[in-house]
Formats: structure tokens, sequence, C-alpha cells
């Protein structure tokens, strides 16, 4: 994402998508952005550009419902979007790979559970990205459906341990949902959470 052009090519790409999550952005900083076609980019880098970095892109139609944002740092991004039954609340990550030190991957995981616990209990909760980890052949409900391809890697079964909040048992990483939700177009005023 980091040359000319990149976000006009994004979004004539996208032109039927809704919402859509980036990993490794690779910009510097964090905030908010509106397109030169009206679509809204929501991104949470870090200090120097060229490195991780996330982002929702969140198409023209659909950007009146954002109703706030909150980068968490340069692997995970929090948004909230006005739907339908309730309030949608994404969470953009990009996980650390499996050569990582252990130490980065588990303060990853525990920034991740700290930002789930900030959503309001009312929202419909989806972690999406790039978690860097493969699952292989495991069917689960909670993380995958049949298909996979390959053997479990180190990052999966990361992935696999944290995926359940140890206060309430509740899962914290899902690729599915039973509930379909239907975007509010109400208009609000752009803020970062607080």
């Amino acid at each position: 994402m980091l040359q000319l052009g990149k976000t006009h090519v994004l979004g004539r790409e996208l032109e039927r998508v809704e919402i859509c999550g980036s990993a490794e952005v690779r910009w510097e900083g964090q905030g908010h952005f509106t397109t030169l076609e009206g679509h809204t980019i929501v991104y949470s880098g870090g200090k120097t550009s060229g490195q991780q970095g996330v982002g929702v892109w969140i198409h023209k139609r659909r950007a009146g419902a954002l109703i706030g944002y909150e980068p968490i740092n340069s692997r995970i991004l929090l948004v909230r979007i006005k739907a339908k039954p309730r309030c949608l609340s994404l969470i953009q990550v990009y996980a650390p790979t499996s050569v990582s030190e252990e130490e980065v991957i588990e303060q990853f995981y525990q920034e991740l559970a700290d930002t789930v616990k900030k959503v309001p209990t009312k929202d419909i909760v989806m972690v999406m990205g790039d978690f860097n980890a493969k699952v292989g052949k495991l069917s689960s409900t909670t993380v995958t459906r049949p298909g996979g391809l390959g053997e479990i890697n180190s990052a999966g079964e990361s992935m696999l341990e944290h995926r359940t909040q140890p206060e309430t048992g509740q899962h914290m990483v899902q690729t599915s949902s039973s509930e379909t939700v239907h975007m509010d177009l109400t208009r609000r005023q752009l803020k970062k959470s607080d």
C-alpha cells in the first residue's frame, strides 16, 4: 500500500465489497482519510513506514455507518460500525509470524484479548485478518471449516491456544457467524473511540 495509486486500485477492485480488512498496510501513524472516490480508510501503523500496519476499507455507501475506531497498535485495529440487529465491532489483526520471539506472540494475543474485552457486550464481534497461522486439516466450528491443507504450524497452535477467553469461555477467534448483519445507514460524526 506504500506505492502511489494503490488505494485507487483497491477502491476499483472492491467496488462490490462493503467492508474489507487489510494487513501489512505498511503506513506510518494512525488515523483515517477519505479517498478521492469517497471511500473511508481507517488505519493503524507503526512509528516508521514500511513495516506491519492494519487497515479497514469502508465503501462510500457504508462510510456513514462508522461510529468510531481505536488504533491499538501496528497489529490491531478496532473499528465500530452501526448495523442491525446490533452494532458490529471489527478487530483487524496482523499477527507475528511463527519465527517471532515467544514473548512477542504472547503480547500480541494478550493485546487482542484485551481489545475484545473493550467491545460493548451487545455488539457482534468479528476478529479478522492475517494470523500468519496454518491449522492444516483440522476441522473445528470455532476456527475453520473442513478442507484445510497441510499440517498445523506453531503459529496455528498459538492461535488455537488463545482462541478461548478463560474468564468467559467465549471464543475470541471465529471465521464464521450464523447471524446476518445488515448495515444501518445512520449518519454519525466520525470520531476515535475514547
